[in-house]
């Protein structure tokens, strides 16, 4: 996990990420364009990078796009990405009273907390459901 995030806290993938998040908040706030659309155009782009920077321009890209869905749900009531439909049913009133900007303010909060969460998760169980996926077998693979 060190030489992960040494890795990971270089200039460059800390650049990517900034990169990656920024278009992806500004293709995520746009409805009817997808996070996922955005890394399909720009897969060609990370051919010859290396894997580190990459793969950090990508989840950038992935992450600032599913977030930056909510910017369309609360202002406009359009959700940007089919995962901030829930999004305008809070952000949206809250918008028309006039408190747009703390709307705003919470789904952002909310979505970093939430990725950090996710992050801890992910970073945990990891280690036990590759070993458990090794165990795998004719049988449960056949099931």
């Amino acid at each position: 996990m060190i030489d992960a995030f040494v890795a990971l806290f270089s200039f460059w993938p800390l650049a990517y990420l900034t990169i990656g998040v920024a278009l992806g908040i500004i293709v995520g706030s746009i409805p009817g364009l997808t996070a996922s659309m955005l890394i399909a155009l720009s897969l060609p782009l990370t051919f010859y990078m290396s894997s580190v920077d990459a793969m950090t321009l990508l989840i950038g890209m992935y992450v600032g796009g599913i977030s930056g869905g909510l910017i369309a749900a609360t202002l406009l009531r359009m959700p940007g990405t089919p995962a901030s439909i829930m999004t305008t049913f809070d952000g949206f009133p809250m918008a028309q009273q006039g408190r747009g900007e703390r709307a705003l303010a919470l789904g952002i909060t909310a979505s970093v907390v939430g990725g950090l969460i996710s992050w801890v998760f992910l970073a945990v169980l990891s280690p036990p459901l590759a070993d458990l996926a090794l165990q795998f077998g004719p049988w449960e693979y056949f099931t």
